[in-house]
């Protein structure tokens, strides 16, 4: 989740496929042999067109479907700062826009966002399980806070 030198909050509506119309930051699938860092560097290029000069780790998130047979997805969330704007490589996302922390539209954002992006804007970081409903609901499995995240590859 990109940040400017103001700490504005950058984020885009995700134009297409999973979460269509809900504020997002960049992410997708890391590719192997990368590292989940390189990943979230690439994936922030290709959907805003940014590079940033220090990413910061601020939460692991589990989230499972409501069936047995739902793949869990894992989400490594960073927040980016010393931004450089650049050409964007996909239409995946709609235009960026820049909100003040004040005026995050936590309202366009999927309902487990507040949960742990709060507490992460507030310098903690999280470890976090969600099972989404077939309601479109969502249940809180597991929230911890943590000092640091083990070392991922």
């Amino acid at each position: 989740m990109p940040m400017d030198e103001d700490g504005i909050w950058l984020a885009c509506k995700k134009a297409k496929s999973f979460g269509h119309g809900k504020y997002n930051g960049a992410g997708g699938k890391y590719v192997v042999p990368e590292l989940l860092i390189s990943g979230a560097e690439r994936e922030m290029k290709e959907e805003f067109g940014i590079t940033a000069r220090q990413l910061e780790k601020v939460a692991e998130l589990i989230f499972k479907g409501p069936a047995a047979t739902d793949v869990d997805r894992v989400v490594h969330a960073y927040f980016a700062r010393g931004l450089h704007f650049g050409e964007r490589l996909c239409d995946e996302m709609g235009d960026l826009q820049h909100f003040p922390f004040h005026e995050i539209p936590y309202d366009g954002m999927w309902g487990t966002d507040l949960s742990w992006y709060v507490p992460t804007l507030a310098g903690l970081k999280v470890k976090g399980e969600y099972t989404f409903n077939p309601d479109e609901t969502f249940t809180i499995d597991r929230l911890d806070f943590v000092k640091d995240f083990e070392r991922q590859i």
